[in-house]
């Protein structure tokens, strides 16, 4: 084990009440849940925070599951790349499958505003299918509550934005689906407007057990499930 890897053990075990005697044991099979996750940030962040430059949030163990995932990530960045603008941008966003050639896919958090529901998705969406989570704007510390759906999707149009252009071809119109479960395709729905009002075309909006929108919406040649 590497110090950092030791560290993180030792915290894990802290939160989580239980040993810790593999740095591959996934932080959901040891009992880790969204809850702990918040106890898990502020030891991450006494811990790290200041030699990083910047805080580690938990977009950032959903990530990196694992202590030697996250261990890596912690040891291979430093404060200037913590805190940068591009990683702002993109920070409500985690990409729960990365790789693959098919259109990635965008799901927007339920009511809860966590995407720890999302976990056994991407494992069942297949090794083709990038995909990628958005937690609601307000749960990390510092970051400013939103009053209203608009202003949400707002927010998560910029972090949409961002990490669309870190991918190959960048942003082109229907090239991207986005979704989300229960109020997450409200949300979705409401992203993909404003999407469409700056010239930006999504290939489709997946709405799981959402309420249907009400009124007549012209979202183009855009398809809604």
């Amino acid at each position: 084990r590497t110090d950092t890897e030791k560290e993180l053990c030792s915290i894990w075990e802290s939160v989580l009440s239980t040993p810790v005697n593999n740095v591959h044991s996934n932080w959901f099979d040891l009992g880790g849940d969204s809850i702990k996750m918040i106890g898990a940030m502020s030891q991450l962040n006494a811990k790290f925070g200041e030699k990083l430059g910047g805080t580690i949030k938990s977009t950032n163990l959903m990530e990196h599951q694992t202590v030697s995932s996250l261990a890596a990530y912690i040891e291979g960045i430093d404060g200037v790349a913590l805190s940068s603008g591009t990683d702002d941008a993109a920070r409500l966003i985690v990409g729960m499958q990365r790789t693959g050639s098919l259109p990635p896919l965008f799901l927007i958090a339920p009511v809860s505003g966590t995407i720890s529901c999302y976990r056994h998705l991407s494992k069942l969406l297949g090794p083709d299918q990038p995909f990628y989570a958005l937690q609601h704007p307000g749960l990390e510390e510092g970051e400013e509550i939103f009053a209203s759906v608009e202003e949400m999707a707002a927010s998560m149009v910029v972090s949409i934005k961002a990490t669309l252009a870190t991918l190959p071809g960048g942003i082109e119109h229907g090239t991207f689906s986005l979704g989300g479960w229960s109020m997450g395709g409200v949300i979705a729905c409401e992203v993909a407007l404003q999407l469409l009002a700056e010239g930006v075309i999504v290939r489709s909006v997946v709405m799981i057990d959402s309420p249907a929108p009400s009124g007549t919406i012209d979202m183009g040649n855009l398809s809604t499930t």
